[in-house]
């Protein structure tokens, strides 16, 4: 049954000579006809709706979804940057081993070519000696075979 004021406040009930006062009940009806509205209005704009709630609520976890959001934003920049900053140092310290590395292999090549160069100096030297004792040898021999020669002949 409906609650609203037709429904409390009617006058088809049936009569009888024994009861209540009609003018006594029809005021009191009136009276809870005025009550129940009153509460009816005060429901309509006080409570909220099954919708209102609703999208309370969904304003709430939309509110806490971009605030958790933004918070792993932030972690993530902090932490790429963290990441970025490690990758420098790292290929800084990279670089500085190569250059390391390459200037003691300069070191290297320059002793390798000064000791070649020593090398090439020295058994150039060497050469040069051996070709003028080669020399001295075969003019000794020629020398030698120019006396043998003749002095052979003469004692024949």
């Amino acid at each position: 049954m409906e609650i609203d004021r037709q429904a409390i406040v009617r006058h088809d009930f049936p009569l009888s000579r024994r009861g209540y006062d009609p003018a006594s009940v029809d005021a009191h009806l009136r009276e809870i006809a005025n009550r129940v509205e009153e509460l009816a209005r005060e429901h309509t704009g006080s409570a909220p709706t099954l919708a209102a709630a609703a999208g309370t609520q969904v304003q709430s976890i939309i509110a806490t979804a971009e605030s958790a959001a933004a918070d792993i934003r932030r972690e993530a920049t902090a932490d790429a940057a963290r990441t970025r900053e490690d990758a420098i140092a790292e290929a800084r310290a990279h670089v500085a081993a190569v250059a390391s590395a390459a200037a003691a292999l300069r070191e290297r090549v320059a002793s390798v070519t000064d000791a070649l160069s020593s090398f090439g100096a020295k058994a150039q030297s060497a050469t040069e000696r051996l070709v003028r004792d080669l020399e001295r040898a075969e003019a000794r021999r020629l020398e030698c075979d120019g006396l043998g020669g003749h002095g052979g002949g003469a004692a024949s």
